[in-house]
């Protein structure tokens, strides 16, 4: 285990995994300290990124600060722009999103009654986007075509439209949409 000193002048603790971090070891060369300048700088925007929560607040006890990742997202679905953390270590299986109060977070006209619950609008916005990338592969598939020919909307109530020249009403695109929980108009156009 490595201690770094941010820029805030706090101490964390970074795993030996992350690589040597240390400026004034012996031996090095200049690529080297070069590689040691660029991971210091990294924990430096970690810590900032952070906000001033430590790494066990954001990802559990024995969380090192090279295990943080600190993500922004703008969805295709609306205008917010979220923040959220995982552990950078994790497979993408294993992976948990934890909703970040990031001072950049956004939220769009169709999701201001979450800016107080930030794991709230990332669950929200999150499944309303799956909903439609699901919704999209579906009929794209089952028309057989590629998905970015199949256009997409969202009324106000957030009731997706999807729509493309080939589309008819069909039982089994009506039983593959039902299946994903939310209501999908269809149109042609």
């Amino acid at each position: 285990m490595q201690q770094f000193t941010a820029f805030d002048g706090k101490t964390y603790d970074v795993s030996d995994a992350f690589g040597p971090i240390d400026p004034n070891a012996e031996g090095l060369s200049g690529e080297d300290l070069h590689r040691i300048e660029g991971r210091r700088a990294t924990l430096d925007n970690i810590v900032r990124f952070l906000g001033g929560l430590t790494p066990a607040e954001a990802l559990g006890d024995g969380a090192t600060l090279d295990q943080v990742h600190g993500n922004a997202w703008e969805p295709d679905t609306c205008g917010c722009r979220l923040h959220f953390l995982f552990d950078h270590y994790a497979t993408p299986e294993q992976r948990v999103h934890v909703a970040h109060a990031h001072h950049a977070t956004r939220h769009c006209q169709h999701h201001q009654h979450l800016k107080d619950d930030h794991q709230a609008h990332h669950e929200e916005v999150l499944a309303e986007n799956q909903h439609k990338n699901h919704a999209v592969a579906a009929v794209a598939d089952h028309l057989g075509v590629p998905p970015h020919e199949i256009t997409w909307s969202h009324d106000d109530d957030r009731r997706l439209t999807l729509k493309h020249p080939k589309l008819v009403k069909d039982k089994g695109l009506n039983a593959k949409l039902g299946a994903l929980g939310r209501v999908v108009q269809l149109a042609q156009g």
